[in-house]
């Protein structure tokens, strides 16, 4: 791989989204290639923990790619409504001390400011979890089988926590998830990029922004 895995946090923004877009893809992509990108019947868009704690530069979680994701996820909310597409997010909350919690050293409590969402949602449903993984004792699973939803496309943060646990969970239900990954994000290069290796070769398809909307426009 030609391209240089940077273990500083600023791994993405504005002025490099699109070559290093490409660069990761190019990686990527052979390793799930029997499995070229094809959105399926009825595609829904899962949003993670789109929150201030990871999206405001007041926090002290805040990630800097979080402004090239952020507006990413808000390009392809606005692909999906336009075809009236299930769209749903999660917020992650706390409860007590359970393993996030003692594991982090604290939680993220409803009524603290960052748990906030940091992304207009007040049309679409909002899953509470208290775990990486969104199906886990959430009732995700029962919505997109209810929406009759037979895919799922992947946006959020972080890449190597929530993002890859919820794909992980998403394969198994049968629900072939694919990765825009311009639209998900971590504390590095690093991370992301390794994350992403390991769903590529056995649970999710890559692609970028631009890909997924195009395969929306050609949905019948």
């Amino acid at each position: 791989m030609e391209a240089h895995i940077d273990k500083t946090i600023q791994y993405l923004d504005e002025s490099t989204a699109k070559l290093r877009t490409r660069q990761f893809l190019d990686f990527l992509c052979p390793l799930a290639a029997p499995h070229p990108v094809k959105l399926q019947r009825n595609p829904a868009i899962l949003i993670l923990d789109v929150q201030r704690i990871f999206f405001d530069p007041a926090s002290g979680a805040f990630l800097p790619v979080a402004p090239v994701v952020l507006g990413n996820i808000r390009s392809l909310i606005q692909a999906f409504e336009c075809r009236n597409l299930p769209i749903f997010f999660t917020r992650h909350l706390d409860e007590g001390l359970g393993p996030m919690a003692e594991w982090w050293g604290k939680g993220i409590a409803a009524h603290d400011w960052h748990s906030q969402m940091a992304i207009e949602c007040e049309k679409h449903t909002v899953v509470i979890k208290s775990s990486y993984d969104s199906f886990h004792q959430t009732e995700l699973g029962r919505l997109l089988k209810r929406c009759g939803v037979d895919q799922v496309v992947v946006v959020g943060v972080m890449t190597h926590l929530c993002v890859e646990s919820t794909v992980r969970s998403a394969f198994g239900f049968g629900l072939s998830p694919i990765i825009p990954i311009d639209a998900v994000g971590s504390k590095n290069e690093c991370l992301h990029l390794s994350a992403l290796t390991t769903l590529a070769h056995g649970f999710a398809q890559m692609t970028d922004t631009e890909e997924i909307k195009h395969c929306i426009e050609q949905l019948a």
